[in-house]
C-alpha cells in the first residue's frame, strides 16, 4: 500500500475518532505484525471542561503530521 492511502487512511481514522471526541494520546507507536502499518497513534476520550464544541481550525490542526504542520504555515504565510 502507497505512502498516501496509508496517510488518508490516518487521517480519516483521526477525523473519525476527533467527531467522537477523542484526542491523540501518542504518535509513532509501533506497530509489530502488521502487512501494512508499521507505526500508529493511541487516542484517549478528550476530558473537556464545557459542553462546547471544539473550534473546526483547532482540531484540524490536531490532526496533522509535522511536516503538513510546516506545509500550512508556508500556505498561511504565503497568504499573508
Amino acid at each position: 500500500m502507497t505512502l498516501p492511502v496509508r496517510q488518508f487512511i490516518g487521517m480519516t481514522v483521526r477525523a473519525i475518532l476527533a467527531a467522537e471526541g477523542y484526542e491523540v494520546e501518542d504518535r509513532g507507536v509501533r506497530i509489530s505484525g502488521d502487512p501494512v502499518f508499521r507505526t500508529g497513534a493511541t487516542y484517549r476520550l478528550a476530558v473537556s471542561g464545557d459542553d462546547e464544541e471544539e473550534d473546526f481550525l483547532v482540531r484540524f490542526v490536531g490532526m496533522l503530521t509535522t511536516d503538513e504542520l510546516h506545509r500550512l504555515k508556508d500556505l498561511v504565510n504565503a497568504a499573508l
